[in-house]
């Protein structure tokens, strides 16, 4: 069945369709096993397939498409879009094709796509995420990104002995292992572990996502005691004989990615029941200390219960202070839908609070924050760590990535805006990478991580500012040699990211 539309549009370039349907399941034939199927076309040209795939579930929706659900139910919609290049003004022919029984249309909505603008609502919630680097690079094709993308993942993965940094290890009783190397350091850190299973979920790598959850799950996830549950921070590529604390970024990201995979993938059995390995976690990170019966042998939950922050370690007085690169307002949102119901006012109350962290974080001129920082934004002095250094590269990414995918925080353009105009004007190009907050620098030498970071920041920023961030970005390549872990690393996600690559499954 099709249906056809004769629309008049004042301008051209580039449209957006949004196709507003009733919630509704597919009833069978060749599409019902993914959704309800339907095709949209504009004149002649080639027709694009929409899938509307929701899911009921009577416990927690932890799928998206038990998410989808679950919010196309309150709205009594759901919103489906296709985008069409090079349209020109005039009069044309808007075609509906129903693929599958069950497609129940309620309206259209044709008209130009806002250029170099963050879609209103967030790519998470709008599925819409921006190409930033064809945005101001169109001559580069999504072939060559799929190429660069995947050079990386042979390099790091996959390389050599000068560019890899993800090993096999002997397998367990759960199957296949691997670790992320720390090549400079020869140790294993959660926050590798954590960005190598990041990055297998957004590439879409299954069998590696598992072999690196089961090497973390098995060496440095504390099986008993008042650490129950948290993960070491810190291994030797053999296991895990270094007895060291818990740091809250590793966990942060474990959580994140495992509700992703399970979203992505579904869930499987065991530890690979992701989402339940998931909410566990967060369920630990957050109530910690109610499980221990208080502070036990110095042990706190990763989130302090006064401040609503994360602390940075959550032992001792270590748990007494925050590090801003570790707010991460956008995994906070995923979480406040997916994880235990009750909790999941708390999550959402937590993002807004990161949010306006930030600003209180980063310097009134620079836009630069410390490494680590007292609940209410200073810095915490300790040995260089109130400067801008090698944690606080990432900050920047945080607030931008948040504000891409939920856009529940405008403010965070202004202070990318900020932080990208002070490298900018670095008498010195490529610019160092360690700063006093108030912009001295501490170094002379550029770093490949800082510059990956900075190209997500220009995900906020107007395409005169961001292009150079980008650039730089696309210029560089895979690294090798003894520090390519931290570098690759960010490069690899902050590809990801400017690309519309990295999503919030």
């Amino acid at each position: 069945m099709r249906l056809a539309y004769e629309v008049d549009l004042p301008q051209g370039g580039e449209m957006n369709l949004d196709v507003y349907m009733v919630p509704t399941l597919a009833t069978g034939g060749a599409g019902s096993a993914s959704g309800v199927r339907l095709a949209v076309g504009l004149d002649e040209l080639p027709p694009q397939e929409l899938r509307l795939d929701l899911q009921p579930t009577a416990g927690p929706e932890v799928k998206r498409e038990e998410k989808d659900w679950a919010r196309a139910v309150i709205d009594n919609q759901f919103r489906l879009s296709a985008r069409f290049a090079d349209v020109k003004p005039g009069r044309h022919v808007l075609s509906v094709w129903r693929l599958d029984d069950n497609a129940v249309l309620q309206k259209l909505v044709l008209g130009p796509v806002a250029s170099a603008s963050v879609p209103p609502k967030g790519a998470a919630v709008t599925g819409q995420y921006r190409n930033l680097l064809r945005e101001v690079r169109p001559e580069i094709t999504e072939a060559a990104i799929s190429a660069k993308l995947a050079g990386y993942w042979q390099s790091l993965f996959e390389g050599d002995a000068q560019r890899r940094v993800v090993y096999p290890a002997p397998a367990t009783s759960d199957g296949p292992a691997a670790y992320v190397l720390d090549v400079g350091n020869a140790d294993v850190r959660s926050e590798g572990m954590s960005y190598g299973m990041m990055i297998a979920v957004q590439m879409g790598r299954q069998a590696e996502f598992n072999a690196l959850w089961n090497w973390a799950a098995t060496h440095m996830r504390y099986a008993s005691g008042p650490r129950q549950g948290y993960f070491r921070w810190q291994c030797q590529p053999k296991g895990c004989d270094k007895d060291t604390v818990p740091a809250s970024d590793g966990e942060a990201y474990f959580a994140t990615a495992l509700l992703m995979a399970s979203s992505r993938w579904g869930d499987g059995q065991g530890l690979y029941d992701y989402g339940a390995q998931a909410r566990t976690l967060l369920d630990t990170m957050l109530h910690k200390e109610r499980m221990n019966g208080g502070v036990v042998d110095g042990v706190r939950s990763m989130f302090s219960a006064r401040h609503g922050q994360v602390v940075f370690v959550p032992i001792g007085d270590a748990a007494d202070f925050s590090d801003p690169s570790y707010h991460l307002p956008a995994f906070y949102e995923l979480w406040a839908q997916r994880a235990q119901v009750e909790d999941r006012p708390r999550w959402a109350e937590i993002a807004r609070i990161s949010r306006d962290y930030f600003g209180r974080a980063a310097h009134p001129g620079t836009g630069l924050t410390p490494d680590y920082a007292e609940f209410d934004g200073r810095p915490h002095v300790h040995e260089g760590h109130e400067d801008f250094r090698y944690d606080a590269f990432r900050t920047a990414v945080n607030w931008s990535v948040d504000q891409a995918w939920w856009g529940r925080n405008p403010a965070a353009a202004g202070l990318s805006q900020k932080l990208l105009g002070f490298f900018a004007s670095q008498p010195t190009q490529p610019y160092p990478h360690l700063y006093t907050l108030d912009g001295k620098p501490l170094n002379s030498e550029p770093s490949k991580g800082l510059i990956a970071s900075n190209a997500v920041a220009a995900l906020l920023v107007e395409p005169p500012l961001a292009r150079r961030f980008v650039d730089d970005l696309w210029a560089l390549e895979p690294p090798s040699g003894q520090w390519r872990y931290y570098d690759g690393l960010l490069q690899f996600m902050a590809l990801l990211h400017v690309t519309g690559r990295f999503r919030a499954w």
